[in-house]
């Protein structure tokens, strides 16, 4: 009884202290690290996937323009910016493309992803945050900019 009523009543010295507070930062730091590096490949998997949809955004686009023999638009593929087709829709109601209607719904909906700012002429990166897309029309580039 006498042991542990003087357990009770001992306050912490000095060295308890700064080694309770070391142990603490060494936690917290090691575990925002790992933080970071949660948040680094959750961004890498989105930007990923954003990439995904606009590729197969291209490929339908393609697959339509193809078979609408459309080459002029075709060709001009390469100076658009693939978000307006994440946008649009694609329609393939042709009479010819019957077969590739059974296979492809008639029309195809995507959707712009919620960090897209939209189209710049002369984008200042200052204005532009991090973690958004961005078509930069001088460059007819699609530009990420990372978190």
């Amino acid at each position: 009884m006498h042991l542990a009523h003087r357990w009770s009543d001992r306050n912490l010295t000095r060295i308890e202290l700064v080694m309770t507070l070391l142990v603490i930062v060494i936690l917290i730091g090691s575990s925002s690290r790992q933080a970071l590096i949660i948040f680094g490949r959750a961004e890498k998997t989105l930007v990923e996937s954003t990439v995904v949809n606009i590729n197969t955004a291209l490929r339908y686009y393609t697959v339509a323009l193809l078979v609408k023999n459309d080459v002029e638009r075709l060709a001009n593929l390469r100076n658009l910016n693939p978000m307006i087709l994440m946008a649009s829709e694609v329609s393939l109601n042709e009479s010819y493309s019957n077969k590739l209607n059974t296979f492809i719904n008639e029309q195809l909906y995507t959707w712009l992803p919620s960090n897209y700012l939209g189209e710049f002429d002369d984008p200042d990166l200052n204005l532009i945050e991090k973690g958004y897309w961005y078509f930069d029309i001088k460059q007819k580039m699609l530009i990420y900019r990372v978190n």
